[in-house]
């Protein structure tokens, strides 16, 4: 569900609707270059939550399905 503002996605809590921040997670082939640079762009932006994963199994972070379950969007850069 999302709210007033486009960074805002509100989510359930019991019987009550809370807005958060999204989750973004940035993906590209090793975790080396494109995605670390776009948290570096975004991470002090007060909108968003941001997370970075590559999918390479040499990449510094290798995307899994927690991963995936936390982003509220995800881009990938290829």
């Amino acid at each position: 569900m999302y709210g007033k503002y486009a960074s805002e996605i509100w989510r359930s809590v019991g019987f009550f609707y809370v807005a958060v921040k999204p989750h973004i997670l940035f993906v590209c082939g090793r975790n080396k270059r494109r995605s670390p640079t776009a948290v570096n762009v975004y991470r002090n932006d007060q909108r968003f939550t941001v997370y970075s994963a590559g999918i390479s199994g040499t990449s510094g972070h290798q995307i899994n399905q927690k991963d995936i379950h936390w982003a509220d969007v995800i881009f990938v850069f290829e």
